[in-house]
């Protein structure tokens, strides 16, 4: 009888795919539990976030924040209001100037991939370029259900991160 060996793997250390298609698009997640390929994407994308909250600094003001959500409309997926939540964080962040300073090259999955890998492409890229990036996966990979739920809560964290909110906030949380 033989076993199969789990392989497993940092997200950090999975080579670009040479496309506009997430490198992580993998049959298998980091742990080396095998999973859809989509489901490895976002649980790569939900650790990398993880560290992207780690490295950033949060803000000392009142703020409502809103974001944009995915959804399926017939066979093509777009942009609409996903909710908006009043946050007060901790402590301060300066902002940039709002000049793109390394801004990744790729678009959908691979824009997605090349923000939560590099701090600098994350702190430079637009809210609207990271829903667009997020529309394009969700089409690319045809997310539907729970996938494209976890994408838009993703999303969601993504973009709280983005504007200084650094304490993990839990999906049910989210309006």
């Amino acid at each position: 009888m033989t076993t199969a060996t789990k392989t497993k793997y940092e997200p950090r250390d999975v080579p670009a795919s040479g496309s506009d298609r997430s490198r992580f698009m993998l049959p298998s997640g980091p742990g080396g539990v095998n999973n859809p390929p989509a489901v490895t994407a976002l649980t790569c994308y939900s650790t990398l976030l993880q560290e992207r909250r780690a490295e950033s600094n949060t803000v000392d003001t009142s703020r409502l924040i809103s974001w944009k959500k995915v959804v399926q409309v017939e066979d093509q997926h777009v942009l609409i209001h996903g909710g908006e939540i009043r946050v007060v964080p901790a402590s301060e962040q300066r902002f940039g100037d709002g000049k793109m300073r390394g801004k990744p090259a790729e678009i959908g999955g691979a824009f997605l991939d090349a923000i939560l890998l590099d701090q600098t492409h994350f702190d430079s890229a637009r809210q609207s370029e990271i829903e667009e990036a997020a529309r394009l996966f969700a089409e690319q990979e045809q997310l539907r259900g729970n996938d494209l739920r976890r994408l838009n809560q993703l999303i969601a964290a993504i973009v709280l991160v983005k504007n200084g909110v650094t304490q993990n906030i839990n999906p049910w949380e989210l309006p």
